[in-house]
């Protein structure tokens, strides 16, 4: 039974994952264009999934947005929550 929840659990966390990146990837290529339009083609935006463990072993995972002011330079940047961004 619970390893039933649990997987349940997954399949829901996949679907809300799968939506947020849905409505962020076309969200981000209009930034990044907007970046380009204004010369400031350095300037980098890009989703990420992070995964957080819990102390019961339940994992979360979380869509949030990576700002690269160098796009080369992938170690200096901020992470942006997706509700922020």
């Amino acid at each position: 039974m619970k390893s039933q929840m649990l997987e349940q659990e997954k399949i829901h966390q996949f679907k809300e994952i799968d939506a947020r990146l849905q409505e962020a990837i076309p969200k981000i290529a209009e930034v990044n264009n907007i970046c380009q339009e204004l010369n400031r083609e350095p300037y980098h935006y890009e989703p990420e999934i992070t995964t957080e463990v819990l102390p019961d072993g339940r994992k979360i995972s979380r869509v949030v947005i990576k700002v690269y002011p160098d796009k080369n330079n992938k170690e200096v940047g901020a992470t942006l929550p997706f509700n922020i961004f």
